[in-house]
């Protein structure tokens, strides 16, 4: 075993060793660091998470009625295709993207390149345009920031070493593949918090509420409690988390008209 071991690539090492960084790391951490957009810390978090257990029951008395719950599928479609087509236009976006709406009751929203999709559930959760434009924002994010390509690409090494390893000494691709998905899922929840941060930009560029981003993630934070737990196997940051960030970036647009968000030559 350790003969084989000598054997591995050093991509193999790369990946174990980055895993274990950010497993060491982590817990200590004051601030959950971000490149892009406002600092949280988890201070922060653990007050929210508090106020939002204590909000709970009562939210629960007083919820809300969805407006597009009774649409259709045609109604969900053109809502989504005209929030998007506004925002891209406004943001001065080059991509050519097709919006869709999915039959789904996940409570989800996705991009993939030239596609941005909606669940019927996520449109059945939102309460506003202005929401609706906060969680399409966010997806146009993504794709204008290139994430689904960045993913792709930070999660070959991974799936390469694990064959490898793998056909070097079985059972051990396994191993590979868990250390080095800690480092891709770190990666996407950087991601995610680029695509918050922007998406609220477009949204507030194309004239709806910033302030609505911090609503949505407080409903899922009341409706979803699973989603205010974000350990280091989750793709995403917590809820709270993000409804935090939503309001620092919300607060930061206050009084101000149309921003330049133009990447920095």
């Amino acid at each position: 075993m350790l003969a084989a071991t000598k054997r591995f690539p050093s991509v193999i090492y790369s990946i174990i060793i980055m895993a274990v960084i950010l497993l060491a790391s982590a817990p200590g951490c004051e601030y959950l660091e971000t490149a892009t957009g406002p600092q949280v810390t988890r201070d922060e978090i653990r007050r929210q998470t508090q106020a939002t257990e204590a909000r709970r029951e009562q939210y629960k008395k007083s919820r809300l009625q969805h407006p597009y719950a009774g649409k259709s599928a045609a109604q969900h479609e053109e809502i989504v295709n005209r929030i998007g087509s506004r925002i891209l236009n406004e943001s001065g976006s080059r991509m050519d993207v097709n919006f869709k709406v999915d039959k789904s009751e996940a409570v989800n929203a996705a991009a993939s390149p030239g596609q941005i999709v909606v669940s019927t559930g996520m449109m059945r959760f939102v309460q506003s345009e202005d929401e609706l434009a906060a969680v399409i924002g966010h997806e146009i994010a993504h794709l204008e920031k290139g994430h689904v390509t960045k993913t792709m690409i930070a999660s070959a090494p991974v799936i390469i070493g694990s064959m490898a390893a793998e056909k070097i000494a079985p059972g051990s691709g396994r191993v590979v593949q868990m250390g080095g998905s800690i480092f891709v899922l770190k990666f996407s929840r950087d991601m995610e918090r680029e695509a918050d941060y922007y998406g609220i930009l477009y949204a507030h560029n194309a004239g709806y509420d910033a302030s609505a981003g911090i609503n949505v993630w407080e409903r899922f934070a009341l409706e979803l409690p699973e989603s205010q737990q974000a350990g280091i196997f989750s793709s995403h940051p917590s809820s709270t988390e993000r409804m935090i960030r939503a309001r620092k970036i919300a607060d930061g647009l206050k009084g101000k008209g149309k921003v330049d968000i133009s990447p920095a030559k």
